[in-house]
């Protein structure tokens, strides 16, 4: 009850029964996790470690408890016992492979990278098969300005899962960062050609690709294919790709609505209001056009496009 009470929202109906529990069985696990669950949401982590490590005496193996026993630590600002408690459970068992990514986790989050990879390194050592320490190596080598290390590390990783849609995604952020577009393009194309569960996800992020960084007409019509199935979504984002690719298609008159429509369904998103500006400034709707660019720049500005959009909006003030 006290569980369903929480998923609810109901955080303190939820610990009135927990305690309730406690009262009668102070040792309960359950009951103690649970407890733990609403102090770290309710920023306790000092009560949430105290229910942590009474439970992980009974559990010493579990990884998802030793996860949330290093996150309040963390959050309490004690990294060095976070660090002291994984180690500590390493030792207890040393071949234990989430530890030592979770250990690696912990590393890479405090910027002590040469850590980080010996524990990703070593966790790959015992399950080879494993892709996850190959994708946490990738993201310590970017993070250690070292992209050509990164993309081995990626290139290893989609070997032993190319249809992960997770690797697929960083390979191509890092590729797109290094101008190698078309390896970009292909890790997408065959993502959608073989995990249909994604394909979605894959058909949209490879139709921004394409119409972002090709202007031939077989690639415009094939960003069409793809996006094709979204006019009818309810996700802006969705129909943002639409809108955008009939853009870069000419299609102007044809884009418009669907971004309006775009806009409708995630009206605070800078990247959508940035396109439906573009298209409204080709169609002569320049007072919109401003308007939605000078929207778009407000605070924070750091979507894609935005020096194109700081670009035109001086040149729409130029003019006025």
């Amino acid at each position: 009850m006290a569980a369903i009470q929480l998923t609810q929202g109901h955080a303190d109906a939820a610990r009135r029964l927990i305690t309730e529990v406690l009262q009668k069985n102070p040792r309960d696990d359950d009951a103690l996790i649970l407890r733990s669950t609403i102090e770290m949401q309710q920023n306790d982590p000092t009560g949430a470690i105290g229910d942590l490590r009474a439970v992980l005496r009974n559990q010493p193996n579990s990884v998802a408890l030793q996860r949330t026993l290093a996150a309040a630590y963390l959050a309490k600002g004690q990294p060095a016992l976070a660090e002291e408690a994984l180690r500590a459970a390493l030792e207890q068992d040393p071949q234990n492979v989430e530890l030592l990514n979770l250990l690696g986790g912990l590393y890479f989050e405090l910027k002590d990278f040469d850590h980080a990879a010996g524990m990703f390194a070593r966790a790959s050592a015992l399950n080879p098969r494993l892709w996850q320490p190959h994708r946490n190596l990738a993201l310590v080598k970017v993070a250690a300005n070292d992209p050509d290390g990164a993309v081995s590390e990626y290139q290893t990783a989609l070997k032993l899962a190319p249809a992960e849609p997770q690797l697929v995604a960083d390979a191509a952020r890092l590729y797109e960062k290094q101008g190698r577009i078309d390896a970009a393009i292909a890790g997408y194309e065959a993502l959608y050609q073989t995990n249909p569960q994604v394909r979605q996800f894959a058909a949209n992020n490879l139709a921004m690709l394409l119409v972002t960084y090709k202007k031939d007409e077989a690639s415009l019509d094939r960003a069409r294919d793809l996006t094709s199935n979204f006019v009818t979504s309810g996700n802006g984002m969705l129909l943002d790709t639409v809108g955008w690719v009939r853009f870069k298609r000419g299609e102007y008159q044809d884009a418009l609505p669907t971004l309006e429509r775009a806009m409708e369904q995630a009206p605070d998103s800078k990247l959508i209001r940035f396109h439906l500006a573009m298209t409204q400034l080709r169609l002569g709707l320049r007072d919109r056009a401003r308007t939605n660019l000078e929207a778009a720049l407000m605070g924070s500005d750091n979507f894609e496009g935005a020096d194109e959009a700081r670009t035109v909006l001086a040149s729409l003030k130029a003019r006025a």
